[in-house]
Parts: structure tokens; C-alpha cells; sequence
């Protein structure tokens, strides 16, 4: 795509800069004198060089591409599944392996239709994702430096200014984490520049990218990304137009054929994802919701130590300690660009930069700071009913504005406009020494009250040797403020290429210290497609046909490896099925029902009803903690029992490694204890799970009413399955604290069976193993137990458990019954299946509900043919050659709890399920018309441009060619 630059690029960077100059508007003067193609195509190859060495080398180095937070644990692997669909020759509109099966393209996370994740089916995934990294970083980083370059400002300035903003700030710390963010990013410089263009002529095609740039936009699926985007875009647009108000109805009919063309073209993915949206969990939304992830205020001072509140290895930092995500509160662009937004704003600088580019950038500035912590105000109840915009969540996002006027700024005063050379400004001395003077306070305040700065900044506390490191990375700090005070003081001292030389040496180097410390530095390897680690193959060993698994770790005792403890969508590259699943979006009915949509966790209560029974849940991984708490002592006979867990540290206990302690900045909730089991009636049994293999030394029960002498019985369970029961023995009359008597054996739960008495009113088990004591009340001890539940291994600080029963895939049930039901005695056979279809064979005894195990969603449908009409199709279709099923009516599939039901009529019937996204059809001939209507669009404009040519009406510079 070529781009030509106007006469307003060559004043603002070749004319003459000595003496002072009025107050001129740069695009109305001047003529465009000859570039070389060096001075235009350096400055290009220098950013495509620089994201090259991150990505490629960093992957090269690492051996695993650049993964981190949900790019590793979501974005990663739908990628990666959208790339086998395509690769298979199926359209990538259902997930079957996450949420018991979710729509994949309409679900917007995987981004299954942006340009460059169709490199997923073409080459390996780490490639893939790779090559993905560096197209989008480049779209940044290029698109900026051409936007910024059509404005006015000179190449090193456009260079300078553009890696600023594409490799810190909100595009690294998001592009680290979110790739779909960073993909919405990518539409922004060419959707600003597509909008100049707009202003200052007439070619049509300032339109036709924009609307490529808003298709991309939308493809990226990041819905803060595109509204973030769009609201930057518009103000630009608006602001732009303010100075040239005489083609303000140009570009408001080019600008809404634009976004109006970019709609269009994405309509075969936005229109699914909206209805999807509407049936989805953020269907209704309350201002709480949407006001969650507000940017808060005191993270403003990251733009200036951007690693106060810690950050990744750099240095030594610890993790981050504040309250809220670091990539939500990443904006550190560099010192220079605070700088250069506290220095244009003195009137000087209105004599030497084009009309209108300040008062631009402020607005911009401004209106993405009120919006991005305006979700944290009163204002945020206005927001909320703005259409679109207001019930969207993480709006703190707008801060990406913030950073690209700050950048903007930037390239200006380095460029300096007509700026006399080594003319002194107060403004900018003032900025700098008022930079050291912050960065010398919080340097003090670090070193002899950290914590009450912690406590200013709402932020965690830091321990001794946290502190320090802090320290260090204030110190840092300021040293970089005070080299950036002199490159102040230089630039009147200095000649004009000298000091851009220094200035770049300051800007590279302070951009990379930054860079080494994100999230970019954690990367962390994801399991490789195909070849399961230990953990996952013993999940995999265990899941038979139709059945599914589980992952629970809500507090995430081991952040980690979770990863390798199977995640649910990390468990698509090994292709496992999961009754789980991670992402912005699922369906409402399943998320409300099960609880899943928090991540690596499931409703304990549905979970011991057995609510995940028909979605096949046969396999469940957590790690110890989840059932262990850890207590002082064991309670005593005749005393009250003190069951107030204690706080143990990691490398403490030695069966809960990771401890029960969760960090307060890790922004988790306490595990939440179960309650004591059910009461236990004479001849009836009841058990607990340790969550790992030890060999207790003593019990005790703890019951919420004394005993009566009852007569019970002690088993413990191997870890082979079967119980190895001790000789009974009868209560002590009067007691609440039972003192349990058996051999210390290797086991993995006990059992406790009451053979005779009065019940036994909510027992609890209290144990002491390797010396500690503990209580058998973490999340899962009421959910899971000896009774459905039996241990299988461990691997990772992760046990693995499965429980007695065999999924079904599919089964009959009585009309009228919904989720849990009886069975009816019926003969189903699946025919055929495939990502996104079942042919299923049944034989009920009377009309009836067939029901498949998959998860219910809009665009489900049935076709069936019953009686002979069903008994010729599997004749005439053998196994293995199974043909497509006609003739018969097609419906929609109802809703059974969260599961896919059917009605069919008594005796034979063959049923082909299938699924097409709703809106995929309408939308896919709205793209069609869309782009046709493009195309053919323009030989007419170049039409019209001749006529506007030879009539004169456009100065030829200006008309198309």
C-alpha cells in the first residue's frame, strides 16, 4: 500500500529551521521537495528489524514462542484449533472441547477469520504464532510511523515516537497478554491516517482502508479494542474537521461509507457473535460488571516507575503486588513523552507546530483519561446507558489513547516544527526538573515508608526483600530522570543532529529496560500439540468415550502448572474435552448453571449433586489444598475444637506445598470450606478424600451433637481403590470429639460406617499426618468423596481422580423431564460424529426426549427420519460408509437443562444433529454483497476523478490516479 506524503511532511522536517516563525498552518504552504527512498524506507526497516528480534528471537532463544496469561491459556490454543478446522476443510464455528462444546467463532476470543490467524492452518503453531506476533507488532509500529510522518513530524521523530508507542505502554503490556487487543491496535494508526487523508483529499482510497482497517478491527474480536479504537478515531476525525470545516461533509459521508464497508466485510462474524452475546452471560449486565477494571488514578505513577509496585525478573522484582492486573495498568511509554506533553502545553510551542496539532493530541489525551477511569466514578453511571460503549467491561483499556497523544506529542517536540536550534524553553526545563523532583520523593518515601506509599497507592505491602528491589527500581528511576533532564538541558547546547543522536540513545535504551521488564520476560512454554506431559496423559488415560474433565484451582495455589495440570483450554492441543472452559463469552444458561465460567473452577455443590454426571464429567484434577486445611492441633476430648485454619506459606507443609496462604495481590478470594458431611444413619457410611496419598497417625471426629455410645467402623482407602476396614469400636458416651482408632496405613481417604446407634449429626474429620494437623473441609471434601470419587495419581503438585460411573454421549429420557432424569430402556447408537455434527440411531419404546450430552446453543438443529424411512438409510449406509441423511423434517434443537434434546416418536428413528452459527448465512451474504459492491465501485470512482480532473475542480496533486 503506497502512501504519499503531502508538503506537509516536507515542511515540518526540511524546512529551513533557523529563526522564528508565526503561527502558520503547515498544509497550506510550501512545496514538496525530492525525498530519497533511504531517508523514507530506514526508519520502516528499523521497526520491522526491532519486532523481528523480540519475537523471532526471543522464540529462538526461549525455544517456545512469547507466551504469557491468556494468550497461553486461550489465545494460544483456539488458534490453534481454528487451524486444524480449516486444515480438515471444516469451517471453525464450534469448540466441542471446552464448556461441553461452545461456539468457536461466534465466541469472538480465537479470532478465527483475522488474516493472520489463517497462518494456523498453513504451518506449525509456534510458527504460526510467531509470524502472527510480528505482523500485528509491525501494523503497529508501521502504521504509526506513516500516521505520524503524514502529520508533519520528521523520520527519527516518526521512528522515535512510533516504537514508543508499539513496544511499551498499553500495546506491549496488552499484545503480552491479549493478542486479540493487540490485533485491534493494529487497525488504529491506519484508521487515523485513513481519516486525514479524508480531510485533505479525495481519493477514494482513504475510504476503502479505512473499512479494511474497521473489518480487521472487528475480525481481532476484542470488543474494547474496537471501541476503544473507534471512540480514538472519531475524536481524531471530529477535531480534524474543526480545522478544516469545509470538508467536514466529506468526511462524514466517507467516514460512515467506511466503517459502513468494515461492517460489511465482517458481517459473517459479527452477526453471529451478536447473537451469541445476546444469549450469553453478558446478555444483562450491571454497572457494577461494567465498571470493573476502571484504570485506577494512583496507577498513574507507573507512567513514571513503572515498576513501583514490582513487575517481571527485572532486577529481581517480584511479582506484581497491586491490587489490579499489571497489563490493565501498563502506560509507561518512556520519561520523554511526560515530558513533552508538560512542554508543548506553553504558548511558545503554538509558533512552531502546525495549526490545531497540539490542541489534537490534549483533547485526545484527555477524553481516553476521563473515559478509561471514569468506569471508578460517578460518571460511570452516564456512561453505563451509552449504547454499546456503556455496559462493555474493562474499560480502563482507553488508556491506549492516552499513550498514542503522549507519543504523538513526543514526535513533535523531538521534531520541534519550526522550532529555532538550540532555543531555550522554560517549560520543558520546568518539566524536567519537576520529573527529578517526583522521582526523588517516591526514592525517599520508598526507602523510609514503603508502607504507607503502598497504602497511598492502594497497593500490597512489601515484604523486606520486595522493598529492596523496589528500591532499586525507583532508583533506576531517577537516574533515567536525570539523564532525561540532560538531554533537556543539551538540546540548547548541542547541534540539532547531535542531540537527536543523544535523544535516540536515551529513547532506545529506556524503551528496552522497560520491555525486559513486562510480561513479554515470563513467558512461559505451552504443552506441546499432541504430546501430552505426564499429567495430561494420565487424564487422557482416563477419560473413556463421550467422557470429560475437570481442573479445579480457582485460587491458583500453583499459577504455574495449572497449565500443565490440563486447563481446560490448553487441554484442546491434546484434544481432551472439558466440561470447563476459559474466555469472555459463554452461554448464560451453562455459566449460571455450573459455575465454570471462573477459571479452573466448577460448583463444588453441583458438582457433589451430581449435576456434571450427564455432561460426562469423569475426570477431575486439583491439587491438595482443595481439601486439606490446616489447623493448629487436633481437637481434644472434652474440649471445644478449634477448626480456625492456620496461615502456612509455600515450602512450609509438607502435603500442601503452595500452603493456604493466598496473596492479597494476587486479587483471589479465600478458599471457600465446605460444611460438614450429611448426617450419618445406622448402617450408612460416609467418607473423605485427603486430596493426596499419606499414611495418618491419628483422627478425630469432630460432631455437632454428643455421642451415644454408637458402634462405628474405620476403613482407609488405598490408593490401588479397595478399604482396608479396622475392628470396630463403639463412641464414648457424651463426646463431640471422637478419637478414631487404626493402623497408620498408606491411603487416600477414610471411610467411617456407623453399624449401630443413634446418627452421627455432621461429622467432620480432623487428621494429623508428617507431623501437621488438618481438617478435611477444603472446597472439595463435601463435593468429592470415597463414594463417587477414587484417586488415580499424581503429577505436578496435582492429584488425579475419576469417578465409578461410564458417560453416556447420548440416552432417552421421558418427555417432560429436564437435566437430571431417569433413563428409559432404549437402544442408541452414534452413527457418525464430528466437531460440529452427530448422526445418532435410536430405538425408543414410546415417543420420548432424545438427549446428546453436548451443551445446548442457538443454531443447533436436527434432521430425522423415522420408521422405514430411517430402517433404508442404514441399510442402504454401512458402516464406515455412512451417506448424508435427506428426506426428513428439519428442527431446532430445544434445551434440556444445558444439553441438547430432541423429541422423537416411538421405535426407529436416525437423527443428524448439526450446527451452523446463527446470523452465519445472513451475515456471510452481507460480507458477499459487501465486498462485490467494493469492487465494482471502483472503475466509477476512477471515473469520477478523471472528470473532477479534466473539469479542474481538484488541483491535479490532489485527484486520484
Amino acid at each position: 500500500m503506497a502512501v504519499t506524503l503531502r508538503p506537509a511532511v516536507t515542511l515540518a522536517t526540511d524546512a529551513p529551521r533557523a529563526g522564528g516563525s508565526p503561527s502558520r498552518d503547515y498544509e497550506a504552504t510550501g512545496t514538496p521537495q525530492a525525498r530519497a527512498w533511504p531517508t523514507t524506507l530506514a526508519p520502516i526497516a528499523a521497526l520491522i528489524l526491532v519486532t523481528v528480534a523480540i519475537f523471532a528471537g526471543g522464540a529462538l532463544v526461549l525455544g517456545h514462542p512469547l507466551l504469557m496469561g491468556d494468550n497461553l491459556i486461550q489465545n494460544y490454543p483456539l488458534r490453534v484449533l481454528v487451524g486444524s478446522d480449516l486444515r480438515h476443510g471444516h469451517l471453525p464455528l464450534w469448540d466441542p472441547w471446552i464448556w461441553s462444546g461452545t461456539p468457536l467463532m461466534a465466541g469472538l476470543n480465537a479470532g478465527a477469520f483475522y488474516p493472520s490467524t489463517l497462518l494456523f492452518a498453513v504451518t506449525s503453531p509456534n510458527t504460526a504464532w510467531v509470524i502472527n506476533q510480528i505482523l500485528v507488532s509491525c501494523s503497529v509500529s508501521v502504521g504509526t510511523y506513516l500516521f505520524m510522518r503524514a502529520t508533519g513530524t520528521g523520520p527519527l521523530a516518526s521512528f522515535l515516537g512510533a516504537g514508543s508507542f508499539a513496544f511499551a505502554g498499553a500495546v506491549a503490556s496488552q499484545s503480552a497478554v491479549h493478542i486479540d487487543m493487540a490485533e485491534g491496535f493494529a487497525s488504529l494508526p491506519w484508521m487515523l491516517l485513513a481519516v486525514r487523508e479524508m480531510t485533505e483529499t479525495r481519493r477514494w482510497r482513504c475510504t476503502v482502508l479505512l473499512g479494511a482497517a474497521v473489518a480487521c478491527l472487528i475480525l481481532a474480536g476484542a470488543p474494547e479494542a474496537m471501541l476503544d479504537v473507534t471512540i480514538l478515531t472519531l475524536t481524531y476525525g471530529a477535531l480534524r474537521v474543526s480545522l478544516q470545516q469545509s470538508s467536514w461533509r466529506r468526511v462524514a459521508v466517507r467516514t460512515f461509507v467506511g466503517f459502513a464497508i468494515g461492517a460489511g466485510l465482517s458481517a459473517f462474524v459479527s452477526l453471529p457473535a451478536l447473537h451469541f452475546i445476546a444469549t450469553s452471560q453478558r446478555a444483562s449486565v450491571t454497572a457494577r460488571f461494567a465498571s470493573s477494571y476502571s484504570f485506577p488514578p494512583r496507577a498513574l505513577v507507573l507512567a513514571l516507575v513503572p515498576f513501583l509496585e514490582g513487575g517481571w525478573s527485572l532486577i529481581s522484582q517480584p511479582q506484581y503486588l497491586g491490587r489490579s492486573n499489571l497489563a490493565e495498568v501498563g502506560l509507561y511509554v518512556g520519561l520523554l513523552p511526560v515530558i513533552a506533553a508538560i512542554a508543548l502545553a506553553s504558548r511558545r510551542w503554538a509558533a512552531w507546530l502546525p495549526r490545531g496539532e497540539r490542541r489534537t493530541w490534549y483533547v485526545v489525551g484527555l477524553v481516553g483519561l476521563l473515559l478509561a477511569m471514569a468506569a471508578g466514578t460517578p460518571l460511570e453511571h452516564l456512561l453505563f446507558h451509552i449504547p454499546l460503549y456503556g455496559k462493555q467491561r474493562n474499560q480502563g483499556r482507553n488508556i491506549v489513547d492516552v499513550d498514542f497523544a503522549s507519543c504523538m506529542l513526543l514526535a513533535w517536540w523531538l521534531d520541534g516544527g519550526t522550532r529555532p536550534e538550540r532555543v531555550r524553553t522554560r517549560a520543558e526545563a520546568g518539566a524536567a526538573g519537576a520529573l527529578v523532583a517526583v522521582m526523588v520523593v517516591l526514592l525517599a518515601w520508598t526507602t523510609i515508608s514503603s508502607t504507607s506509599l503502598s497504602a497511598l497507592l492502594g497497593a500490597v505491602a512489601p515484604s523486606p526483600s520486595q522493598r529492596a528491589s523496589i528500591d532499586v527500581a525507583a532508583g533506576i528511576s531517577l537516574c533515567l530522570a536525570g539523564l532525561a533532564a540532560g538531554v533537556v538541558f543539551l538540546r540548547s547546547r548541542v547541534g540539532r543532529v547531535g542531540w537527536l543522536f543523544i535523544t535516540s540513545a536515551f529513547v532506545v535504551f529506556d524503551l528496552a529496560l522497560f520491555v525486559s521488564g513486562t510480561t513479554f520476560a515470563a513467558s512461559q512454554a505451552a504443552p506441546p500439540v499432541g504430546a501430552p506431559g505426564p499429567l495430561m496423559q494420565m487424564v487422557g488415560n482416563n477419560l473413556s468415550v463421550g467422557g470429560r474433565y475437570g481442573v479445579f484451582d480457582p485460587d491458583l495455589f500453583y499459577p504455574s502448572g495449572i497449565i500443565a495440570a490440563g486447563e481446560p483450554d490448553v487441554g484442546i492441543l491434546e484434544g481432551l474435552p472439558s466440561v470447563e472452559g476459559y474466555g469472555a463469552i459463554d452461554d448464560g444458561v451453562y455459566a449460571q448453571r455450573t459455575a465454570t465460567h471462573v477459571r479452573a473452577y466448577l460448583s463444588p455443590g453441583e458438582l457433589g449433586a451430581g449435576y456434571f454426571r450427564p455432561l460426562g464429567l469423569q475426570v477431575m484434577v486439583a491439587p491438595t489444598e482443595e481439601f486439606l486445611t490446616p489447623i493448629a492441633t487436633l481437637p481434644r476430648p472434652n474440649e471445644t475444637a478449634n477448626l480456625s485454619p492456620i496461615a502456612e506459606g509455600p515450602g512450609i507443609d509438607p502435603l500442601l506445598p503452595a500452603g493456604d496462604y493466598v496473596p492479597p495481590e494476587a486479587s483471589l478470594p479465600a478458599p471457600a470450606l465446605s460444611e460438614p458431611l450429611p448426617t450419618l444413619q445406622a448402617g450408612e457410611r460416609t467418607g473423605w478424600l485427603y486430596g493426596t496419598v499419606t499414611a495418618p497417625t491419628a483422627a478425630v471426629i469432630v460432631l455437632s451433637h454428643p455421642s451415644d455410645a454408637q458402634l462405628v467402623r474405620v476403613g482407609l482407602v488405598r490408593a490401588s481403590g479397595p478399604i482396608d476396614w479396622q475392628p470396630a469400636q463403639r463412641l464414648k458416651i457424651g463426646s463431640t470429639e471422637v478419637v478414631l482408632r487404626f493402623k497408620s496405613l498408606k491411603s487416600t481417604g477414610l471411610v467411617l460406617k456407623l453399624l449401630s446407634g443413634a446418627n452421627l449429626d455432621s461429622p467432620q474429620l480432623t487428621l494429623e499426618a508428617d507431623g501437621r494437623s488438618y481438617v478435611v473441609n477444603g472446597p472439595l471434601a463435601r463435593a468429592m468423596t470415597p463414594a463417587s470419587w477414587r484417586y488415580v495419581g499424581q503429577e505436578d503438585n496435582f492429584t488425579v481422580f475419576r469417578t465409578g460411573y461410564t458417560p453416556e454421549q447420548a440416552w432417552v429420557q421421558a418427555p417432560g423431564t429436564y437435566e437430571i432424569a431417569a433413563h428409559l430402556k432404549a437402544t442408541v447408537d452414534i452413527l457418525a460424529e464430528s466437531t460440529d455434527s452427530a448422526t445418532i440411531a435410536v430405538r425408543a419404546p414410546r415417543a420420548s426426549i432424545l438427549v446428546r450430552s453436548d451443551a445446548w446453543e442457538a443454531g443447533w438443529n436436527a434432521e430425522i427420519v423415522s420408521g422405514t424411512t430411517a430402517s433404508r438409510f442404514l441399510r442402504a449406509s454401512p458402516a464406515g460408509k455412512r451417506r448424508q441423511l435427506s428426506g426428513g423434517s428439519l428442527e431446532p434443537v430445544r434445551q434440556v437443562g444445558v444439553m441438547q434434546g430432541l423429541g422423537i416418536p416411538a421405535g426407529l428413528s436416525v437423527i443428524r444433529f448439526s450446527y451452523t452459527a446463527e446470523g452465519f448465512s445472513k451475515g456471510l451474504a452481507i460480507t458477499a454483497t459487501t465486498l462485490l459492491a467494493t469492487i465494482a465501485s471502483i472503475p466509477l470512482a476512477m471515473l469520477l476523478a478523471r472528470r473532477r480532473r479534466r473539469r479542474g475542480r481538484v488541483p491535479t496533486s490532489l485527484a486520484d490516479e
